[in-house]
């Protein structure tokens, strides 16, 4: 996967995270366009959510930005 690609999916769940964080009626519709809209592979909409997941926990303090940094690294790696 390119430097492009990697930051598209990256910025994806960034957004994402705030919509959970914020609304999660909003999250769920937005994950849904997401995954209905055939931009994304199944294996990149898949790194989508883990890594919102990631960016989730950094947001709300239950994760610090070295394991996360960590966590992302390794999602794009595909492990």
């Amino acid at each position: 996967m390119d430097a492009r690609r990697i930051a598209e999916l990256k910025q994806a769940a960034n957004r994402l995270s705030d919509l959970f964080i914020d609304d999660v009626d909003k999250y769920t519709a937005e994950c849904e366009t997401l995954y209905s809209g055939g931009k994304y592979s199944e294996e990149e909409y898949s790194i989508i959510i883990r890594l919102c997941d990631v960016y989730i926990a950094v947001k709300k303090g239950a994760m610090s930005r070295e394991e996360a940094v960590e966590k992302q690294r390794e999602l794009l790696r595909g492990e």
